[in-house]
């Protein structure tokens, strides 16, 4: 979807992501991470996925975990690891920002263009 070239191709990437964003979500229990109160490979794996869903949400006009009120939760579980916050540098945000500008994607012209803070 990042790199999708054209509206069609957006589209037709972002619907397929949330697609399996919905199926993702079907499989969560109460949680708090995936595998209830443990940790999990799952959690340390996807981890940085969902991070970065949620940076591409709040740079982008587009909604993605936001339908998804597990994912969310789960999400914010994730977060409040240290090891989870730790495994992203400071700059991350920024750096990914520059990475979407230069890569002439249709989802790069819809870029609020400013960074949001690190989380």
């Amino acid at each position: 979807m990042m790199m999708a070239q054209d509206a069609e191709q957006l589209a037709t990437k972002h619907e397929s992501l949330r697609g399996s964003l919905k199926t993702l979500e079907a499989q969560l229990g109460d949680g708090p991470l995936f595998a209830g109160d443990h940790f999990s490979l799952v959690d340390a794996a996807l981890a940085p996925s969902l991070r970065t869903l949620e940076l591409l949400e709040n740079l982008y006009d587009i909604e993605l975990l936001s339908l998804y009120p597990k994912l969310r939760a789960w999400l914010a579980a994730l977060i409040a690891r240290p090891s989870v916050q730790g495994a992203r540098i400071p700059e991350f945000n920024t750096v990914f920002l520059a990475f979407m500008e230069g890569s002439g994607s249709r989802l790069n012209q819809l870029c609020r263009r400013q960074a949001p803070p690190a989380t």
